[in-house]
């Protein structure tokens, strides 16, 4: 195949992100996994997404600041000295500590000042800093469980069990509770205990948590991850974590988890590692990614750097041949159609010598014929 003869064609090759994006429309997403990374969605907007954990922070309400939210904001230094001494006065004397917080005018420090005073309270008495964060207003609550969380994070056991509480006591926000504990024990690296908590949850959330967990662990620590992962008895905790796995995997280390994911056999697993570490590695490094993939013989878990490759506006540009020889490798159907119809399209500046292309090139389907006239007729992509 000619493609297997231009190695050093592709060493040149840089993916185009509205090419890319073309694609992404047509490939079939994963099932919900887990919070992060969007797990609540593993991929959320895009296969080649590698979604992180969604802080709670980021889910408080609008800064909405009260009077005084004019007044020029300090130094961030001195920000960041007044919250840890409010925080260490916490740790003696909480009442004080909340009372200090409550008397800054602007809202965005108060709320900086106020989670400051929490951490502090639950690294002596836990249970009390969690119960009175949940007494707090609607908009304020996120924030200041995940306060009281971080402040435990050295009690991971602690705080797991506080967590649990908190979720059978209110129902409704547990998935909240549970994704606030997930941030505070990832910092802390307390992963056993973050799979024990999602494993044995009541509420519902379980199977997200435990994907985030392992997303975040794998982020981190993806040799430590994959072998939790191995450990898990239970087949169906075994697959959510390890989806979880190939998320942070492929954001810590996308190479590596791609020279992990040919070792295993074909299936569902191998599948969902080659399309993360792929997705991943080949917006970081095309050019290594070309050089990789084209050891191997062409199948579906290759398909998107394939026509990735093919979609390269330089190869289909100087070697048109070449680039239609991995057009025609990938095999899954509506993207090898969406493959073919955009390289016509990059061929749309010189159409004489696209058709002449077509017609000549040997072995070319009636149908992969059919669609490369189509979508020459269509004109080249759009340009600003």
């Amino acid at each position: 195949m000619e493609r297997r003869s231009s190695r050093a064609a592709l060493c040149g090759v840089a993916v185009a992100c509205a090419t890319l994006g073309f694609l992404a429309g047509r490939w079939t997403r994963l099932p919900r996994a887990a919070a992060p990374p969007e797990i609540s969605g593993p991929l959320a907007e895009t296969h080649f997404a590698a979604p992180r954990f969604t802080s709670l922070k980021a889910q408080s309400a609008p800064e909405h600041p009260s009077r005084g939210s004019r007044a020029e904001a300090p130094p961030a230094e001195s920000e960041q000295e007044l919250a840890a001494s409010i925080e260490k006065i916490a740790a003696h004397d909480h009442a004080r500590a909340l009372a200090m917080a409550a008397t800054e005018a602007n809202w965005r420090r108060r709320t900086l000042l106020r989670n400051a005073a929490l951490r502090g309270w639950a690294s002596v008495a836990l249970a009390d800093a969690a119960q009175f964060a949940v007494t707090l207003t609607e908009s304020e609550r996120p924030d200041a469980v995940a306060a009281v969380f971080l402040g435990a994070k050295n009690q991971p056991d602690a705080a797991a069990k506080v967590a649990t509480s908190l979720c059978a006591q209110d129902p409704a926000r547990a998935d909240n509770y549970g994704r606030a504990l997930i941030e505070a024990l990832s910092e802390a690296g307390a992963f056993e205990t973050l799979v024990r908590f999602s494993t044995a949850d009541t509420s519902g959330h379980g199977a997200d948590w435990l994907s985030a967990t392992f997303y975040q662990w794998a982020e981190r620590q993806p040799a430590e991850a994959r072998r939790s992962v191995e450990s898990l008895t239970d087949p169906e905790a075994r697959r959510l974590a390890f989806q979880g796995l190939m998320l942070g995997w492929a954001v810590a280390d996308p190479s590596e988890l791609a020279n992990y994911a040919v070792t295993l056999p074909p299936g569902e697993n191998r599948s969902l590692a080659l399309r993360q570490a792929l997705g991943q590695w080949f917006y970081r490094d095309p050019e290594s990614v070309a050089s990789w993939v084209i050891r191997f013989d062409p199948g579906p878990d290759f398909d998107l750097s394939a026509a990735a490759v093919a979609l390269s506006p330089k190869l289909a540009a100087q070697q048109p041949k070449v680039a239609l020889g991995w057009a025609q490798s990938v095999v899954e159907p509506a993207l090898r159609e969406s493959t073919l119809t955009a390289l016509a399209r990059l061929w749309g500046e010189q159409p004489e010598r696209a058709r002449l292309l077509i017609a000549e090139t040997a072995g070319l389907s009636s149908d992969d014929r059919r669609i490369l006239l189509a979508g020459l007729a269509h004109g080249p992509p759009e340009t600003e």
